[in-house]
Protein backbone atom coordinates (compact mmCIF):
# COMPACT_ATOMS: atom_id res chain seq x y z
CA UNK A 1 0.00 0.00 0.00
CA UNK A 2 1.11 3.35 -0.38
CA UNK A 3 2.51 5.64 2.34
CA UNK A 4 0.71 8.93 3.63
CA UNK A 5 2.16 12.55 3.39
CA UNK A 6 2.10 13.83 7.01
CA UNK A 7 0.29 12.02 10.07
CA UNK A 8 -0.55 14.24 12.89
CA UNK A 9 -2.06 12.72 16.07
CA UNK A 10 -2.68 14.30 19.13
CA UNK A 11 -5.02 12.94 22.20
CA UNK A 12 -4.19 15.37 24.60
CA UNK A 13 -6.47 18.70 26.05
CA UNK A 14 -3.91 20.54 24.90
CA UNK A 15 -4.61 21.72 21.70
CA UNK A 16 -1.68 22.07 19.08
CA UNK A 17 -2.20 23.82 15.76
CA UNK A 18 -0.91 22.41 11.77
CA UNK A 19 0.03 24.74 9.22
CA UNK A 20 0.21 23.26 5.79
CA UNK A 21 1.30 24.16 2.98
CA UNK A 22 3.21 21.61 0.67
CA UNK A 23 2.80 19.48 -2.26
CA UNK A 24 1.77 15.45 -2.25
CA UNK A 25 1.54 13.31 -5.37
CA UNK A 26 1.42 9.54 -5.34
CA UNK A 27 0.17 8.51 -1.86
CA UNK A 28 -2.81 6.71 -0.26
CA UNK A 29 -3.43 9.61 1.85
CA UNK A 30 -2.04 13.06 1.45
CA UNK A 31 -2.53 14.49 5.30
CA UNK A 32 -4.07 12.59 8.06
CA UNK A 33 -4.57 13.93 11.17
CA UNK A 34 -6.53 13.07 14.36
CA UNK A 35 -7.66 14.42 17.52
CA UNK A 36 -7.24 18.08 19.01
CA UNK A 37 -5.69 20.21 16.46
CA UNK A 38 -6.76 23.88 15.08
CA UNK A 39 -5.97 23.15 11.17
CA UNK A 40 -4.88 25.85 8.79
CA UNK A 41 -4.07 23.86 5.03
CA UNK A 42 -3.39 26.38 2.56
CA UNK A 43 -1.91 26.91 -1.04
CA UNK A 44 -0.89 23.07 -1.91
CA UNK A 45 -0.47 23.39 -5.15
CA UNK A 46 -0.09 19.26 -5.84
CA UNK A 47 -2.75 16.46 -4.77
CA UNK A 48 -2.23 14.11 -7.01
CA UNK A 49 -3.02 10.38 -7.35
CA UNK A 50 -4.57 9.59 -3.87
CA UNK A 51 -5.98 6.30 -3.79
CA UNK A 52 -7.78 7.20 -0.49
CA UNK A 53 -7.99 10.86 1.11
CA UNK A 54 -5.86 13.64 0.04
CA UNK A 55 -7.02 15.53 3.15
CA UNK A 56 -8.44 13.59 6.38
CA UNK A 57 -9.30 15.82 9.24
CA UNK A 58 -10.51 13.62 12.41
CA UNK A 59 -11.50 16.08 14.86
CA UNK A 60 -12.33 13.59 17.44
CA UNK A 61 -14.47 15.22 20.09
CA UNK A 62 -12.57 18.63 20.23
CA UNK A 63 -13.91 21.86 19.02
CA UNK A 64 -11.29 23.43 17.06
CA UNK A 65 -11.06 25.59 14.06
CA UNK A 66 -10.34 23.98 10.34
CA UNK A 67 -9.83 25.81 7.54
CA UNK A 68 -8.75 24.13 3.93
CA UNK A 69 -8.44 26.95 1.96
CA UNK A 70 -6.34 27.51 -1.90
CA UNK A 71 -5.50 24.53 -2.68
CA UNK A 72 -5.33 24.59 -6.50
CA UNK A 73 -4.67 20.83 -7.75
CA UNK A 74 -6.71 18.11 -6.29
CA UNK A 75 -6.47 15.19 -9.16
CA UNK A 76 -7.17 11.67 -9.80
CA UNK A 77 -8.47 11.15 -6.03
CA UNK A 78 -10.71 9.03 -4.29
CA UNK A 79 -11.83 11.35 -1.98
CA UNK A 80 -10.54 15.06 -1.81
CA UNK A 81 -11.09 16.31 1.49
CA UNK A 82 -13.45 14.51 4.15
CA UNK A 83 -13.74 16.06 7.57
CA UNK A 84 -15.27 14.38 10.45
CA UNK A 85 -15.67 14.32 14.03
CA UNK A 86 -18.25 15.07 16.91
CA UNK A 87 -18.31 18.64 17.13
CA UNK A 88 -17.91 20.67 13.81
CA UNK A 89 -17.90 24.44 15.29
CA UNK A 90 -16.11 25.89 12.78
CA UNK A 91 -15.12 24.67 9.09
CA UNK A 92 -14.26 26.77 6.43
CA UNK A 93 -13.11 25.05 2.91
CA UNK A 94 -13.17 27.46 0.31
CA UNK A 95 -11.57 28.19 -2.92
CA UNK A 96 -9.99 24.77 -4.00
CA UNK A 97 -9.99 23.44 -7.29
CA UNK A 98 -10.83 19.73 -8.04
CA UNK A 99 -10.45 17.40 -11.15
CA UNK A 100 -10.82 14.14 -11.42
CA UNK A 101 -10.67 13.53 -15.45
CA UNK A 102 -9.25 10.54 -16.41
CA UNK A 103 -9.47 8.79 -12.46
CA UNK A 104 -9.63 5.29 -11.65
CA UNK A 105 -11.62 3.83 -8.94
CA UNK A 106 -9.64 2.76 -6.31
CA UNK A 107 -12.52 2.42 -3.69
CA UNK A 108 -16.45 1.46 -4.33
CA UNK A 109 -16.94 2.66 0.07
CA UNK A 110 -20.26 4.90 0.15
CA UNK A 111 -18.38 7.84 -0.75
CA UNK A 112 -15.89 7.12 -2.90
CA UNK A 113 -14.89 9.50 -5.58
CA UNK A 114 -15.99 12.55 -4.30
CA UNK A 115 -14.28 15.73 -3.63
CA UNK A 116 -15.42 17.62 -0.51
CA UNK A 117 -17.66 15.66 2.33
CA UNK A 118 -17.74 16.98 6.16
CA UNK A 119 -19.80 14.23 8.05
CA UNK A 120 -20.44 14.99 11.91
CA UNK A 121 -21.39 11.43 14.01
CA UNK A 122 -24.36 12.83 15.04
CA UNK A 123 -26.78 15.55 14.55
CA UNK A 124 -27.03 16.26 18.60
CA UNK A 125 -25.80 17.84 20.04
CA UNK A 126 -26.64 20.46 17.25
CA UNK A 127 -23.19 22.37 15.64
CA UNK A 128 -22.98 26.13 17.32
CA UNK A 129 -20.74 27.11 14.96
CA UNK A 130 -20.71 27.41 11.51
CA UNK A 131 -19.41 24.40 8.72
CA UNK A 132 -19.15 27.07 5.45
CA UNK A 133 -18.17 25.36 2.17
CA UNK A 134 -17.95 28.22 -0.80
CA UNK A 135 -16.00 29.19 -3.46
CA UNK A 136 -14.95 25.45 -4.73
CA UNK A 137 -14.64 24.70 -8.35
CA UNK A 138 -14.67 20.84 -8.50
CA UNK A 139 -14.93 18.48 -11.89
CA UNK A 140 -15.36 15.50 -12.34
CA UNK A 141 -16.13 13.90 -9.29
CA UNK A 142 -19.04 11.13 -8.52
CA UNK A 143 -20.05 13.26 -5.54
CA UNK A 144 -19.18 17.01 -6.13
CA UNK A 145 -19.68 18.07 -1.85
CA UNK A 146 -21.53 15.63 0.81
CA UNK A 147 -22.71 16.59 4.08
CA UNK A 148 -23.91 14.82 6.59
CA UNK A 149 -25.91 15.75 10.32
CA UNK A 150 -25.05 19.36 10.14
CA UNK A 151 -27.25 21.96 11.03
CA UNK A 152 -26.99 25.06 9.23
CA UNK A 153 -24.07 24.47 6.77
CA UNK A 154 -24.13 26.72 4.21
CA UNK A 155 -23.01 25.89 0.84
CA UNK A 156 -22.68 28.43 -1.70
CA UNK A 157 -24.11 31.60 -0.53
CA UNK A 158 -23.27 34.92 -0.46
CA UNK A 159 -20.15 37.63 0.95
CA UNK A 160 -21.01 40.51 3.32
CA UNK A 161 -21.69 42.52 0.43
CA UNK A 162 -24.00 40.16 -1.31
CA UNK A 163 -21.72 39.24 -4.22
CA UNK A 164 -22.36 35.30 -4.37
CA UNK A 165 -19.58 32.36 -3.57
CA UNK A 166 -21.02 29.85 -5.67
CA UNK A 167 -19.32 26.01 -5.71
CA UNK A 168 -18.97 25.25 -9.48
CA UNK A 169 -19.45 21.40 -9.96
CA UNK A 170 -19.68 20.28 -13.66
CA UNK A 171 -19.73 16.69 -15.45
CA UNK A 172 -19.18 15.42 -18.94
CA UNK A 173 -21.79 12.41 -18.56
CA UNK A 174 -24.21 13.40 -21.25
CA UNK A 175 -23.28 9.79 -23.28
CA UNK A 176 -23.04 7.84 -20.10
CA UNK A 177 -24.53 4.61 -18.54
CA UNK A 178 -24.71 5.46 -14.81
CA UNK A 179 -24.37 2.43 -12.66
CA UNK A 180 -24.94 4.86 -9.10
CA UNK A 181 -25.80 8.17 -8.43
CA UNK A 182 -23.68 11.05 -8.79
CA UNK A 183 -24.47 13.91 -6.89
CA UNK A 184 -23.50 17.47 -7.61
CA UNK A 185 -24.96 18.26 -3.66
CA UNK A 186 -25.97 15.75 -1.46
CA UNK A 187 -27.03 16.22 2.21
CA UNK A 188 -28.36 14.22 4.64
CA UNK A 189 -30.02 14.89 8.36
CA UNK A 190 -29.14 18.48 7.61
CA UNK A 191 -31.44 20.70 9.59
CA UNK A 192 -31.83 24.43 8.00
CA UNK A 193 -29.19 23.88 5.19
CA UNK A 194 -28.32 26.85 2.99
CA UNK A 195 -27.93 25.89 -0.39
CA UNK A 196 -27.12 29.07 -2.41
CA UNK A 197 -26.20 30.48 -5.67
CA UNK A 198 -23.96 27.49 -6.51
CA UNK A 199 -23.36 25.80 -10.36
CA UNK A 200 -24.55 22.20 -11.08
CA UNK A 201 -24.01 21.60 -14.67
CA UNK A 202 -23.55 18.71 -17.28
CA UNK A 203 -21.87 19.04 -20.47
CA UNK A 204 -25.43 18.44 -22.51
CA UNK A 205 -28.81 17.31 -21.72
CA UNK A 206 -29.26 14.03 -20.63
CA UNK A 207 -32.04 11.47 -19.61
CA UNK A 208 -29.63 9.79 -16.85
CA UNK A 209 -31.57 9.32 -13.58
CA UNK A 210 -28.55 8.28 -11.97
CA UNK A 211 -27.12 12.09 -11.78
CA UNK A 212 -28.74 14.64 -9.82
CA UNK A 213 -27.94 18.05 -9.22
CA UNK A 214 -29.35 18.42 -5.10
Amino acid sequence: QKGTGINAQNSTTTPRTLEVDSRFRNLQRGIFTRGNFDVNIHDCDQFWDIDGEAISINSMNYDRSITIINNLQFQRNNIGIRVSGGRLNSVTISNNHFDNSGFVETSNGSYHNTAITVQKWSSTPANAGIVEIFNNTISDFRNGIHAINIKNVRIGGYDGTGNERPNTITYQLSNSALSEAHHGIWVQNCDDADILANDVINDEPTPETNLRGI
